[in-house]
C-alpha cells in the first residue's frame, strides 16, 4: 500500500491533468458519477491528511500569527477583489453578488491538494482551511 501511495503522490499532477481532460472530453461520465462526488471528496481529504502527522499540526498551532494572517488575507483583500470584479464585470444583481461571495468565501477542499502538489506545508493548509471554513458563517454575512 505504501508503494501505491508513493506512486500516486509522485505522479499526482499527471493524474489531475488526465482526470480533468477526461472530464472535458467525456462529460457524461461525470454526470453518471454525480452520486459519488461526496464520498470521493471525503476520500481525497483522507488521503491528503495521511501525508502529515500530529507533530506538523502542533507546529501550526504554535504560531497563531500565521492563522491570523490567513484570516486577514481571505476576508480582506480577497473579499475586496471579489466585490470589485463583481461590480466591474456584472454591475449589480445576482451575478455580482455571486462573484463577491466567490471572493469572500474561504478555500475549498482542493486547496490542500494543490499545496501537496506544490510540495508545500499540507498541515498548515488543512488547518487554515478548517479554521476559515468554521468562521465563515460568522464573518461573511456581516462583510458587505
Amino acid at each position: 500500500m505504501g508503494r501505491f501511495i508513493y506512486f500516486v503522490e509522485a505522479h499526482l499532477v499527471w493524474f489531475v491533468i488526465v482526470v480533468a481532460g477526461g472530464g472535458l472530453l467525456f462529460p457524461a461520465t461525470g454526470i453518471m458519477l454525480k452520486f459519488a462526488i461526496g464520498p470521493l471528496l471525503a476520500l481525497l481529504m483522507l488521503i491528503i491528511s495521511l501525508t502529515f502527522d500530529a507533530h506538523a499540526v502542533r507546529i501550526v498551532f504554535r504560531k497563531p500569527s500565521r492563522q491570523l494572517l490567513a484570516l486577514g488575507l481571505v476576508y480582506g483583500p480577497m473579499s475586496i477583489a471579489g466585490w470589485l470584479t463583481g461590480r466591474l464585470f456584472f454591475g449589480s444583481g445576482p451575478l455580482a453578488a455571486g462573484q463577491t461571495l466567490l471572493g469572500t468565501l474561504p478555500t475549498d477542499v482542493s486547496s490542500p491538494l494543490l499545496v501537496l502538489m506544490a510540495k508545500g506545508n499540507v498541515a498548515l493548509a488543512a488547518v487554515f482551511n478548517a479554521v476559515n471554513t468554521a468562521l465563515c458563517p460568522f464573518i461573511v454575512p456581516f462583510q458587505f
